[in-house]
């Protein structure tokens, strides 16, 4: 089966969805009080972030073990009982799994097994952490460890056939459980150079080496075996993305380069991604964002973040939303920030409605502030308005079904515009005014007999 093609992905930040208990933190069984939001949209598949146990270092990606629950987000229970709902409700659930490194308190790194870890008598090089600094840090016993994020996340070393052995447990045991795939943390960066060379001009040390085909290689059969999917992240040009989605790797890898992309260079940037994978007979992964980047409505603006987000509906190939992207959100400045890397800013609570804490929490608590003027921003007030963002997207998702399935035909001219079947799309990057290419259907905003710079539609032809 290939239902992941051309699905539409709902990504829970499971810290910031919903809190069940009232200690202010994001739950199991918050999600499952609040699966009706994603079902509702028209989502067809879930994501959640990491739920095993941590230290929270960085907040669930720093797991001190990879097949259990943590106590602060429920327990397995809960996980049986919201798989058994997510199928009730028709959707389909995926892990988070995180294959690139452990804790400091996972078993193996507190037992001293240098062979699963990258431990040098000395730094070899001069890399640097994702999260800034030096990737290499001193252990109790004076030799070095690598960790190309916090120094709490030692990278495992996938030369050790035990690292690869016990991560086919770690996928088996959740498809066991009846998630239908994974999301693939860092899927770009586990093989290692074995000398430790520098940073330079050809391959690089320690990011999308060619040793990671066979890796990926080695998941897609335990994938397909369960008729699951495997969506890695993993940053590069169409072309390499393509080389990582060609049969037997990965299924699908999400598409960075269009979240990042300048306004004026979506065009260019939607028409290479679908050539590039096509020659595989693949079909790109669309996201908007996540929550490691900063968020659409302030990247480019609301009226930027709308239109863009109508018109990704409407791309051949499969469609991811962030929590709170329907909703319109923005960044949020925090004072305090806790996250190693600076990401807190994109990672605050969901506003439900209008009660304290905007409904995240039954006591009103919150792990990080939620700004005051988000009222108008929650999913009751919005569902209420026909004009709203989280109406935009459910209304553009429900047209998207007419959509599936359909060849893309690219339209001449500068701005992004295609058609699928009888449907015509149009996103006006331009500073003029363009027509209408059909009778309306559904627009970012207000159109009229032409349609405004920096708005999106969809059309029926005349």
């Amino acid at each position: 089966m290939t239902w992941w093609r051309e699905a539409v992905g709902y990504h829970v930040y499971l810290r910031s969805y919903r809190d069940s208990n009232g200690d202010g933190i994001g739950d199991l069984p918050g999600l499952l009080a609040r699966l009706d939001h994603p079902r509702d949209l028209g989502a067809d598949v879930v994501w959640i972030s990491p739920f095993y146990p941590s230290p929270q270092a960085d907040y669930g990606y720093d797991i001190s073990d990879h097949r259990a629950v943590d106590p602060l987000s429920g327990t397995m229970s809960d996980v049986s009982t919201l798989v058994a709902e997510a199928g009730r409700m028709g959707l389909r659930l995926l892990a988070d799994v995180v294959p690139n490194h452990t804790s400091v308190e996972h078993p193996w790194f507190r037992a001293g097994l240098t062979d699963r870890y990258h431990f040098m008598p000395q730094p070899p090089n001069t890399w640097q952490s994702m999260f800034g600094g030096t990737a290499w840090t001193q252990a109790p016993d004076n030799q070095w460890y690598l960790h190309l994020f916090a120094p709490h996340q030692p990278d495992l070393n996938w030369a050790s056939p035990v690292v690869a052995e016990d991560f086919d447990r770690t996928l088996r045991f959740w498809l066991d459980r009846g998630f239908a795939g994974v999301r693939i943390d860092v899927a770009g960066g586990l093989a290692k150079d074995p000398d430790y060379a520098e940073i330079g001009e050809g391959i690089h040390p320690h990011w999308d080496r060619p040793e990671i085909e066979a890796i990926h290689h080695r998941w897609r059969k335990i994938l397909d075996s369960y008729d699951g999917v495997a969506i890695g992240e993993l940053w590069g040009t169409p072309e390499r993305i393509a080389e990582r989605v060609k049969p037997g790797q990965l299924h699908q890898v999400f598409q960075f380069d269009w979240v990042v992309a300048p306004w004026e260079e979506l065009k260019d940037t939607a028409i290479n991604a679908v050539t590039a994978l096509g020659k595989v007979g693949a079909l790109p992964t669309w996201l908007l964002g996540s929550h490691d980047l900063q968020r659409v409505a302030s990247r480019y603006g609301l009226t930027r973040a709308r239109a863009k987000a109508l018109i990704t509906f409407a791309l051949p190939g499969s469609a991811w939303i962030y929590q709170g992207e329907e909703l319109g959100l923005p960044d949020v400045e925090i004072s305090d920030g806790r996250d190693p890397g600076g990401r807190d800013g994109v990672r605050v609570p969901m506003p439900w409605d209008d009660s304290p804490s905007f409904g995240f929490s039954p006591t009103g608590r919150s792990w990080l502030p939620q700004p005051a003027g988000w009222s108008t921003l929650t999913v009751t007030a919005q569902s209420e308005a026909d004009d709203s963002t989280l109406s935009l997207y459910r209304k553009a998702i429900a047209l998207r079904r007419h959509l599936v399935g359909r060849p893309v035909e690219w339209l001449a001219g500068d701005i992004l515009a295609f058609r699928r079947g009888d449907i015509t799309c149009a996103l006006n990057t331009s500073d003029q005014e363009i027509g209408l290419p059909g009778e309306l259907l559904l627009a970012s905003g207000p159109v009229g007999d032409c349609v405004p710079p920096d708005t999106a539609v969809l059309c029926r032809r005349y």
